[in-house]
């Protein structure tokens, strides 16, 4: 699978995607503070949250061992914003079809990285709160704010749209990969 057809596939998928060299992503420290103020409560039960899932600087490296990502958005339908559960379903939904295509991806051996929109949700609760091992290591993901991407300036480098209509929400997410153009 080349990167074309990666993107190809998301956008049939009915994501938004643009490519875009990891270089260019804007990587901001002062996004971890969101994670340790525990704004989603997920902070300290998921091996993909901070402080489990690894420091600031470690989280960038992961993404620049890569030479380029493919930037997914999607647009979910959400009548009232203070609807949690709807929204959080909204966001699963996000995240399952991403990752089917990141799994694409690795079937056709493609080395990839998925940060997805929100925290790891493989495992409800994760295994963190029993303190067993992550069942799933190699498909456990974090989320952008996790690696302290600069979302708005992620989308505004590659040309998506951050507005949606009033009474949809916007998810993003990225496939950071390392393959040939061909």
């Amino acid at each position: 699978m080349t990167i074309q057809e990666l993107i190809d596939t998301c956008k049939i998928g009915g994501f938004d995607a643009a490519l875009v060299s990891t270089d260019k992503i804007v990587f901001n420290p002062a996004f971890r503070l969101m994670c340790e103020q525990n704004l989603c409560s997920r902070y300290a039960t998921t091996y993909a949250c901070p402080p489990d899932c690894g420091s600031t600087d470690e989280m960038k490296q992961r993404v620049l061992r890569y030479s380029h990502a493919i930037v997914t958005k999607s647009a979910q339908p959400l009548k009232d914003w203070r609807d949690l559960e709807a929204l959080e379903l909204a966001k699963s939904k996000h995240n399952q079809g991403m990752l089917a295509i990141v799994q694409q991806a690795r079937n056709h051996q493609m080395d990839c990285l998925y940060c997805g929109a929100g925290p790891c949700d493989l495992c409800e609760p994760c295994q963190l709160t029993k303190k067993e091992a992550c069942p799933h290591p190699a498909d456990r993901y974090s989320c952008l704010s996790a690696y302290c991407i600069d979302v708005k300036k992620l989308a505004e480098t590659c040309k998506l749209s951050f507005k949606v209509k009033e009474d949809h929400v916007a998810f993003f997410s990225l496939i950071a990969v390392n393959s040939k153009f061909s």
